[in-house]
């Protein structure tokens, strides 16, 4: 029977490694789970949030990152543990880790325990094992979809209102911006008034209450238009909003129009007020070019009728009968 050889010490090395070797491999180790520290940074980086970079703890407090959120106003804590690859092998490490913290301090001072690694490899138990909501496994593709800022969707509209908008954002925001320092200019005139009899009086207040609501409208129509590029507001509201307004110059010039055709100051208001609805695709370009041949042809009597009848038939043309105040 032949002898057993004996193993030697270079034999006994290359099964076992030594000191070097295992401190040169802990090197490689640490070397890529900086790496993808790294890499985690840049993801929060991306999605706008801030990590912080833990001491080592030891098992009594595992985690290499921090990154803290406030949730219904109060703050949450979220460990990271970086690791090469999640497997069966480290995420049952990671978690007896984070059992181990939980049963060291009574006080627990995070919320949440993350192990993110580079990629997964083979079927990894359950990532939450035991059903645990505060332990979670991810890898990078994982954790990039977790934290990816949903792009805002593109608006779209239904009405004729709502395409305009789109459309014209910018000249309608500077029609409104027009015909606020109009109204403004009218208000201050209104205000410097001191009339004696009461009758003036009323008059004066009547005709600042129609001013102060009809800026208050276009200002409102004005964040629609906001919201709605960005998406916050629904269609409906800035078509009610441009009805609402739209109604209110009609009514101004069926109760007033004399007024508003012997003053230049009215007539400029009630001009850049159809401009603004024209932008809308609220009004007819009847209408402004009847305002614009009164203001300046000066064929008052004449063209009155006329523009009743164009400022109607913005109602009919534009808007329909129902409560929903849709748009044709």
């Amino acid at each position: 029977m032949p002898k057993k050889l004996k193993k030697t010490g270079k034999q006994s090395g290359d099964l076992f490694p030594d000191s070097s070797t295992l401190n040169r491999l802990r090197d490689h180790d640490r070397k890529l789970e900086t790496e993808i520290a790294h890499k985690i940074g840049e993801l929060f980086q991306a999605a706008k949030l801030d990590l912080t970079t833990l001491p080592d703890g030891g098992r009594a407090r595992p985690g290499d990152l921090l990154f803290k959120r406030t949730d219904f106003g109060q703050e949450r804590r979220y460990i990271i543990d970086c690791v090469q690859e999640i497997n069966p092998a480290t995420v049952k490490r990671a978690y007896e880790d984070f059992r181990y913290s939980l049963d060291m301090y009574k006080r627990q001072d995070f919320d949440e325990y993350w192990l993110v690694g580079a990629r997964s490899v083979g079927n990894p138990m359950r990532k939450r094992p035991e059903n645990d909501r505060r332990f979670r496994a991810l890898d990078l593709k994982e954790l990039e979809a977790l934290l990816a800022v949903p792009k805002p969707k593109k608006n779209k509209a239904n009405t004729r209102v709502g395409k305009a908008v789109l459309a014209n954002e910018k000249e309608i925001n500077l029609a409104i911006d027009a015909l606020v320092l109009q109204i403004d200019a009218r208000l201050e005139v209104l205000n410097a008034e001191r009339p004696n009899s009461a009758d003036a009086r009323a008059r004066v207040a009547a005709e600042i209450s129609v001013f102060e609501r009809m800026k208050a409208e276009v200002e409102r129509i004005r964040e629609l238009v906001a919201s709605f590029k960005k998406g916050k507001a629904p269609e409906q509201e800035i078509v009610k909003a441009t009805k609402t307004f739209r109604q209110g110059v009609e009514q101004w010039w069926t109760n007033k129009s004399d007024d508003i055709l012997n003053s230049t100051a009215k007539s400029a208001v009630l001009v850049s007020s159809i401009g603004l609805l024209a932008m809308m695709k609220a009004d007819s370009v009847a209408a402004i070019t009847a305002v614009a041949a009164v203001v300046n042809g000066g064929a008052i009597t004449q063209k009155a009728k006329q523009i009743g009848k164009a400022v109607k038939r913005i109602a009919k043309r534009t808007f329909v009968s129902g409560d929903d105040g849709a748009v044709q």
